[in-house]
């Protein structure tokens, strides 16, 4: 039996780093859980590709990719201030910046998002998930692999299908491979899918 590791996660020292940075002890975990619960809990979570969020002395400062800011940020930044609200409540000082995501089409989160949102649209995701590898491979990149598992389109049997164009080597740690994973309700059960992307 083949042991699957994070894809990420192997590859942290040479391509990413950590998506939290500070000392680690019980009472900066739990800030770190409540900041990126709020931000799950009150913006729409397809619109957010990633959350950085580092400690410096007694301050947070939270990066969010996002690939609308424009919806996170609110109206003349309402948003961001009622968020500064909340934690300065709790006594913790936050201060918080919104990236936008570029290369939309290359973007391992935001592709999965986008199919799981079109799943539970109803649409035919053969359908969704093709356009989605064609608009991919039109950039430099050597590969794409989606996978889909669940009940799909209502079947009473749970399957899993793989759709792939080019290479995906996930063993070399020198290939740079970005992953996603996400979760799509639907009334017949949850279905995950997931992205691999070598550039």
């Amino acid at each position: 039996m083949g042991n699957k590791i994070n894809a990420l996660g192997f590859r942290i020292p040479k391509f990413y780093c950590w998506n939290s940075k500070w000392i680690l002890n019980k009472k900066n975990l739990i800030e770190d859980i409540l900041i990126r619960n709020y931000i799950k809990k009150n913006f729409d979570n397809k619109y957010i590709n990633n959350i950085f969020i580092e400690k410096s002395a007694e301050n947070y400062i939270v990066l969010i990719n996002s690939s609308k800011p424009g919806i996170i940020i609110g109206r003349s930044g309402i948003n961001i201030k009622n968020m500064k609200f909340f934690f300065k409540k709790k006594y913790i000082n936050v201060y918080i910046s919104v990236k936008e995501t570029i290369n939309l089409e290359i973007n391992s989160d935001n592709i999965s998002k986008n199919i799981c949102f079109s799943i539970e649209k109803r649409k035919n995701y053969k359908r969704i998930i093709n356009i989605h590898m064609e608009k991919a491979m039109n950039y430099a990149i050597r590969g794409i692999k989606i996978t889909i598992s669940g009940r799909l389109n209502g079947s009473d049997i749970a399957r899993k299908e793989t759709f792939k164009l080019g290479k995906v080597q996930l063993i070399k740690i020198n290939n740079k491979v970005s992953y996603s994973k996400s979760l799509s309700k639907t009334k017949y059960g949850i279905i995950c899918v997931k992205v691999w992307i070598n550039f």
